[in-house]
């Protein structure tokens, strides 16, 4: 259930950018008196640099949900800026 939530995800960020290299998600579930025990961490390899996020959370599936939001919008400003440079190396 978990697996399938975060390759679900994914794909729709694959979508996003076809450039990534790789993805790397780990889970864990800490042991303390917090409500929020539950880590998700979330690295995406893109050419020249990568992306992270991670999150803590009452359930993985939530956590899971945060990661890729954070990871879409850091993924969002990196094609901006990306558009950004080339619009502006081609006005030189």
């Amino acid at each position: 259930r978990i697996k399938n939530r975060i390759i679900t995800r994914l794909t729709h960020i694959t979508k996003m950018y076809d450039r990534i290299v790789s993805c790397e998600v780990i889970l864990k579930k800490e042991r303390n008196d917090e409500q929020k025990n539950f880590l998700v961490e979330a690295k995406l390899i893109i050419p020249k640099g990568f992306l992270f996020a991670a999150e803590k959370a009452k359930s993985f599936e939530t956590a899971i949900d945060t990661v890729t939001e954070t990871i879409k919008l850091q993924l969002y400003r990196h094609k901006e800026k990306l558009q950004e440079t080339k619009y502006h190396f081609n006005l030189n």
